[in-house]
């Protein structure tokens, strides 16, 4: 009796082949920027992502959230009342715009030091 081997399957980190429609596809759309770059043309301006989205729901969400909050903090409903610690939240916002303004400073002065090019011979 011999052991059942399943075919090796390819992890979801491992890169397509380079065949692949995907890999060539991205690899084209990447050489078409830089060389756009390189010849001193702008740089392609990024798709809005909600494009063509009905806004309802969340601006519908904002709106009763505004109310709630509001009306906690007016006191009409008697049950509950709004009692936020502001000096502990202003501190807790102004250390978090802190550490992601530093976390933030180290790859991006990283990446000002490269061209394009040079960046996309790195990745």
């Amino acid at each position: 009796m011999t052991a059942r081997t399943s075919p090796a399957r390819p992890s979801h980190r491992d890169p397509p082949p380079p065949d692949h429609p995907l890999r060539t596809a991205r690899t084209g759309a990447l050489r078409r920027v830089l060389t756009r770059l390189a010849r001193g043309g702008p740089a392609p301006r990024p798709r809005a992502a909600g494009r063509g989205r009905r806004p309802d729901a969340p601006v519908a969400g904002g709106l009763f959230g505004a109310w709630a909050v509001g009306s906690l903090a007016n006191g009409a409903i008697e049950q509950y009342s709004l009692a936020l610690p502001w000096g502990t939240l202003l501190l807790v916002c102004l250390s978090s715009l802190a550490i992601g303004a530093v976390a933030a400073a180290v790859p991006a002065r990283r990446a000002a030091a490269l061209g394009p090019l040079e960046a996309a011979k790195e990745a």
